[in-house]
């Protein structure tokens, strides 16, 4: 079943979204492949909150980064999840778009007006906005978070060999990682790369080519601090304890 979400003014986003797009730029048509540097982060955002189950802030992103195909995505996922009311709400942004493509494609061009007898300028036409109203629900972490965090939080508090074994193998399970039942670097790497959590360092490292294994993560914490500069200070300190 999917998790309840919330999405307060989702016709308000829809309307400021299609505000954003009507002002006067000099590409003739909405962008596909080639989107700004915030409308990626916008459509990486968006696709981990999908993966979260966190569909308000889906929804947000998908509109934000005025990409067609992620907005598609998202509709898709949404429909999977058994929302196809939100689903179609979110389908009359794509028609918004399109609309106001159309719109100014058709633009009439300026007329020169002669000295004697000027032309009137004829009035610009107005696309209306489409008004959604979608159902408020409660917002909950997924099970599947919330039992990320609580690993996240065990690792962090206990030492090598003491961890609950039981927890990380259920852990492991959930997200079809080998159930070993060892907090290793690819539980850590998938606490990041699932849930967006950063990870406590891993507890056991492979028995040969270890030190390659270390540098490999130490690089991952570098991506991780590339995308969250506000952990500056705690990964540092993860990436000198590592492997210790």
């Amino acid at each position: 079943m999917a998790a309840p979400f919330i999405i307060p003014l989702l016709g308000g986003m829809i309307a400021v979204a299609f505000m954003f797009g009507s002002k006067k730029s000099n590409a003739k048509e909405l962008p596909e492949s080639s989107i700004s540097s915030a409308s990626k982060n916008a459509t990486k955002t968006a696709e981990k909150a999908v993966k979260q189950k966190d569909w308000q802030t889906a929804i947000a992103n998908a509109i934000a980064s005025r990409d067609k195909n992620t907005v598609k995505k998202i509709i898709s996922a949404l429909k999977s999840a058994g929302m196809k009311e939100q689903a179609e709400s979110l389908s009359q942004v794509l028609l918004e778009w399109a609309a106001l493509s159309e719109h100014e494609k058709n633009k009439p061009k300026p007329v020169a007006k002669p000295v004697a007898k000027p032309v009137a300028k004829p009035k610009p036409k107005t696309v209306p906005s489409t008004v959604i109203n979608v159902p408020e629900m409660v917002v909950t972490a997924s099970p599947e978070k919330e039992n990320a965090n609580k690993l996240a939080q065990h690792i962090a508090g206990t030492k090598r060999y003491s961890e609950d074994k039981n927890l990380v193998k259920s852990y492991q399970n959930q997200n079809s990682l080998t159930a070993d039942g060892l907090y290793g670097a690819a539980s850590a790497r998938s606490l990041w790369n699932i849930y967006d959590i950063i990870p406590p360092n891993p507890f056991y490292w492979p028995r040969t080519n270890t030190q390659s294994a270390i540098s490999s993560y130490q690089k991952f914490l570098d991506e991780i601090k590339n995308e969250r500069p506000d952990k500056a200070g705690i990964i540092d300190n993860l990436k000198r304890t590592v492997g210790r």
